[in-house]
């Protein structure tokens, strides 16, 4: 009887030590979040979420298998996007004042890293611990708030009227921002707060009708220039002609001498001699 007892209290305890070295979850910090990487399967692809149960068996082989933890608190970054409208360079100088058509934006973001993206991090090698996670969650913020800037940036030049209303407003600035990231995607970063902080615009009115100006430019440009080489192009060919006609006269003249001097003498110009010439009979 003492033997049973004792051998189902060994079986509880192998099986409780079997149980905790399995249970990936326990080993996790409270309220962080791990990856599994295991020389039998890899980088597992379900990321360890807390409070939720998870029993991975290649915790049971020794030096199987490592659990990489990291800390997914929301952070706040202050990201700048600034830049020129474009060919602004070329239009600016053809108005008045030589207007300024630069733009800058200023962000305060809170952001963090998906839980669902680590495994992927980790299997690409961008990220490994702590602080790699912070430098690539930072950059990708400053790419993402840069690259939805500008792309409301262009809108807003394309047309102008219909962002009119919102150029003075950073709260739909910002919301217009957030916006545009969630449709490019935003590569394993979620946004929960966007606001714009500054905001310098140029004039979209002023920046349109400078680039129709220009385009109707350049278009009566183009139209000149295409009738300057017609006119070139027919003045070439009779100045063409006329040197055609010179080099038969010359070669005339080379072979019969003696017509220079009735040329000499022709009141009519020397072509009209040389036709006169011909008509002889």
């Amino acid at each position: 009887m003492k033997k049973m007892f004792a051998s189902l209290i060994v079986l509880a305890l192998v099986g409780g030590a079997i149980f905790f070295a399995g249970w990936v979850q326990f080993w996790v910090p409270a309220g962080k979040y791990g990856v599994m990487v295991s020389k039998t399967g890899g980088v597992n692809t379900h990321p360890i979420e807390p409070a939720q149960f998870r029993w991975q068996w290649e915790r049971l082989l020794p030096t199987n298998a490592k659990l990489l933890t990291f800390d997914l608190a929301p952070t706040s970054r202050v990201v700048s996007a600034s830049g020129s409208l474009p060919s602004a360079e070329i239009y600016g100088p053809m108005l008045e004042g030589k207007p300024d058509f630069s733009w800058k934006l200023d962000f305060a973001i809170t952001a963090r890293i998906a839980p669902t993206a680590l495994p992927g991090l980790v299997k690409s090698g961008t990220v490994s611990d702590q602080a790699s996670l912070a430098k690539f969650a930072d950059a990708q913020v400053e790419q993402i708030a840069n690259d939805a800037a500008k792309a409301l940036i262009a809108d807003m030049a394309r047309d102008p009227t219909s962002f009119r209303d919102i150029a003075n407003d950073r709260a739909e600035l910002a919301k217009r921002v957030q916006e545009i990231a969630a449709k490019r995607g935003t590569a394993g970063i979620e946004l929960i707060a966007v606001s714009v902080t500054g905001a310098k615009l140029p004039d979209f009115a002023l920046y349109d009708l400078a680039s129709k100006t220009y385009a109707s430019y350049q278009e009566r440009r183009t139209t000149l220039m295409a009738e300057t080489t017609k006119a070139e192009a027919r003045n070439a060919v009779a100045d063409y002609l006329e040197i055609e006609r010179f080099s038969a006269l010359g070669e005339v003249l080379t072979k019969y001498p003696i017509l220079i001097d009735y040329l000499a003498v022709t009141r009519e110009g020397s072509l009209e001699a040389f036709k006169a010439l011909k008509s002889r009979p």
